[in-house]
């Protein structure tokens, strides 16, 4: 009963602490780029008037080198904790997975393509907001797990 409940704390800790990565993560977001879309396109795409030059494929490489290792991770730890505490059906595995690493991917490889046009700025704004839609998801079904079992 002790290792069960220890267990059970390490996993809610875990959850806490995503969390907090989640909230913190998009105040730094929307702190940098406001709530406009058009304000994340000119961070990337440049804006002669407000003297910001366009990200070049380096700049944005140096950006989201730390994504490209802890989106998958993160997403990765939560799918892990899903199946070992058995908290998604097992009919559903294979599309979380398949949605939640198409997501992820398509995350990191769209901030590439914000510069060549606004469309794939909106495109970003839906990858983000399913991206966090999805750990959402993951976390509240394993703690519902943990609780209800």
């Amino acid at each position: 009963m002790i290792k069960k409940s220890v267990n059970q704390l390490s996993i809610v800790g875990f959850m806490l602490l995503m969390i907090l990565l989640l909230v913190s993560a998009t105040a730094l977001f929307v702190t940098h780029y406001g709530w406009s879309v058009n304000t994340l396109y000119i961070q990337y795409a440049g804006d002669a008037e407000q003297f910001i030059n366009p990200k070049t494929f380096i700049g944005v490489l140096k950006s989201f080198s730390p994504h490209i290792l802890a989106m998958p991770l993160i997403f990765f730890i939560l799918f892990h904790l899903g199946v070992t505490t058995r908290s998604f059906e097992k009919k559903n595995i294979k599309y979380i997975a398949m949605i939640g690493f198409s997501v992820t991917l398509g995350d990191i490889v769209i901030n590439f393509l914000i510069a060549y046009g606004l469309l794939f700025t909106y495109v970003k704004v839906l990858f983000l907001i399913a991206f966090e839609l999805i750990l959402i998801y993951m976390m509240s079904m394993v703690v519902l797990k943990i609780y209800h079992h």
